[in-house]
């Protein structure tokens, strides 16, 4: 879960994977990406860990995750809280 500050340094990993796959990117859209972390007061990221030496299927590791997503936002729901989908293009963010 990503809260409070925790959401500026989020910003900052969209901003530099953003600058990495896209080098042409002025300040302004790289602004934008950092932004995008700041425009709910809390972010649950959901990762993948998929492990292909393993007897799961790959799809099935990472649709795994995405039910675990889903199940999290229902129950947000029914707590009377809202949510939305973000995915995000499956960003790889490297630290």
């Amino acid at each position: 879960m990503v809260r409070g500050g925790a959401r500026e340094r989020l910003g900052e990993l969209f901003a530099d994977h953003l600058l990495r796959v896209q080098p042409q990117l002025g300040a302004p859209a790289l602004q934008r990406e950092r932004l995008k972390a700041l425009r709910a007061p809390l972010i649950v990221v959901v990762a993948a860990q998929c492990n292909p030496a393993v007897k799961i299927p790959l799809i099935e590791q990472t649709l795994s995750a995405g039910a675990a997503a889903h199940a999290m936002m229902l129950a947000a729901f029914a707590l009377g809280f809202n949510a939305m989908w973000k995915p995000a293009g499956l960003r790889m963010i490297r630290r």
